[in-house]
């Protein structure tokens, strides 16, 4: 684009957004705000589509720059190509975050139909973020037939916050999965990693990794049940008491022996024909946070844990303690689990595990402490 193309793009538009920014913000009313709120989204749209499409133009005349060539005929040198990076560093962003973003970029390359509900405000850029992730991770092998779903892909976007985006994007590729034999468990096994470094620049130790679905689950089980657990009243923040609880499991695990570490209690929705005979087209086979279990992983899981049939009730579990406490037990929790992957406010994303049990009947007013009267 030219000095002058850009210059009148400039102009053309920038009326518009200096009318939006010289608006009276604390004069709005309800319909004036939701007016603005949309309005505001249609230009974070439209900026991080154009910021993709700059990503492109710079991926390409890094790609195409070669050797140095010598002055012509008439002395001048060719245009100078963009050092990488350029962009991070002009927008004052981290690589990671330059990383994020060229992913974002190569997805709404690939899924124009992404683009044009970005730009018009439809979706948020973590909507885009999501197919990224997913894309990413996807198996090699699946690769071309995920990127083939990109019609279903834009409906469930348009149609989902980016939680449940998630979710039915891992339901994508567990099918794909399934059609394909791809055995989509020990590919993600074979991705685990975990590392650490004591981080010169600021003098503290980082602790990095990824885990496969299982590790994963096991892990925040033993440590979210050891932050509930503890009572630091004067900590900092929710981090601050996670990071002091992980060191505590591990060092009790470590003290006990390799037999003594805490058992972790995790659950899993699965319906009993997934687990007999396979996945189905209504079949589910999920964490209780809505991540997707493959179904050899389940019943992996199934032979070797103390199974807790949730929709029984068995096992003298108690479902509905009246007023004879205020507080939900741990077999209202686990009951609750299996019915709410996160907290039940429409559009809150908020884990189930970082959630507390609220009455729908306040206790105050004679609400029990039955299942059908809590909700995380």
């Amino acid at each position: 684009m030219s000095d002058d193309a850009a210059t009148s793009m400039t102009t053309m538009t920038g009326h518009q957004l200096d009318d939006l920014l010289a608006l009276d913000v604390d004069a709005l009313d309800t319909a004036g705000l939701r007016t603005v709120i949309a309005q505001v989204a249609r230009w974070s749209g439209r900026l991080a589509s154009f910021e993709s499409r700059l990503r492109e133009r710079q991926r390409t005349l890094l790609a195409g720059a070669g050797p140095a060539t010598p002055p012509g005929s008439d002395g001048e040198r060719p245009a100078p190509t963009p050092p990488p990076g350029m962009l991070d560093g002009l927008l004052g962003v981290s690589p990671a975050e330059g990383r994020r973003r060229d992913a974002r970029a190569d997805v709404l390359a690939r899924i124009p139909a992404l683009r044009e509900l970005l730009e018009a405000g439809r979706i948020s850029v973590e909507h885009v973020d999501q197919v990224a992730n997913c894309g990413r991770n996807v198996h090699p092998d699946l690769a071309a037939a995920f990127w083939a779903c990109a019609p279903e892909i834009t409906a469930l976007s348009s149609c989902s916050q980016p939680g449940a985006l998630r979710r039915r994007l891992d339901a994508i590729v567990t099918r794909l999965a399934v059609a394909a034999g791809v055995d989509r468990a020990e590919r993600r096994r074979q991705m685990t990693r975990l590392g650490h470094r004591l981080d010169p620049a600021t003098g503290m130790g980082r602790i990095w990794g990824e885990l496969d679905p299982d590790l994963y689950e096991r892990f925040t089980a033993i440590l979210e049940r050891s932050v509930r657990g503890r009572t630091d009243a004067a900590a900092p923040s929710i981090d601050w008491i996670r990071a002091h609880a992980l060191v505590d499991v591990m060092t009790a695990g470590a003290a006990a022996g390799s037999g003594g570490s805490p058992v972790p209690a995790v659950s899993v929705l699965i319906d009993l024909d997934t687990l007999v005979t396979g996945l189905h087209d209504a079949g589910i086979c999920e964490y209780a946070d809505g991540m997707a279990l493959d179904v050899a992983t389940a019943r992996q899981m199934a032979c070797e844990a103390n199974i807790i049939p949730i929709v029984l009730g068995g096992g003298r579990r108690l479902l509905d303690v009246g007023h004879s406490r205020r507080l939900a037990t741990v077999a209202q929790r686990q009951a609750l689990a299996a019915v709410h992957a996160s907290c039940a406010i429409e559009g809150c994303t908020v884990p189930f595990d970082r959630c507390e049990i609220h009455h729908l009947d306040p206790w105050e007013n004679g609400g029990r402490t039955d299942l059908a009267n809590l909700i995380p």
